[in-house]
């Protein structure tokens, strides 16, 4: 917020060129940052992606396979959501197969290593510091 600089001699009053120019900086600064928001919003869902995916190739090592359509259903997108795009990491999109959270949360069936329960999850357990760490450095290359 600029500082209000005013100088009175009876009745009149005189904007000083401080303020005048502290208003004339702000625009800039306004414009700079809704720059920088913009170019966030539009980098960011493709940031997201490229972080998440080394964490989907490894949730697809853990992900047990009989017929393969368990592994088959297994998804990164960027979609929107209310019209913000929006990154989705999953398995059984639209429930198909059917019995993919049973199997994704039934941590008492045994699987052969390294298929488990709970593959998504322990995916991105594992990986949650680098994931962070690859949007960091995304956006420092981009030169946020």
């Amino acid at each position: 917020m600029a500082t209000r600089f005013n100088v009175s001699v009876g009745r009149k009053r005189n904007r000083s060129n401080l303020e005048a120019n502290a208003a004339k900086d702000m625009q800039g600064i306004i414009r700079n940052y809704r720059a920088l928001v913009k170019t966030m919003e539009e980098t960011t869902p493709a940031t997201l992606y490229a972080a998440l995916l080394p964490t989907f190739e490894k949730s697809k090592d853990y992900c047990p396979v009989d017929t393969g359509a368990l592994r088959a259903s297994g998804y990164l997108d960027i979609t929107q959501f209310r019209g913000v795009p929006t990154v989705e990491i999953g398995y059984g999109k639209g429930g198909v197969p059917e019995y993919t959270a049973r199997v994704h949360e039934n941590v008492e069936w045994k699987h052969k290593e390294p298929t488990r329960a709970k593959w998504l999850q322990a995916a991105l357990g594992e990986d949650a510091e680098l994931i962070q760490r690859r949007i960091t450095a995304s956006y420092k290359q981009m030169g946020f």
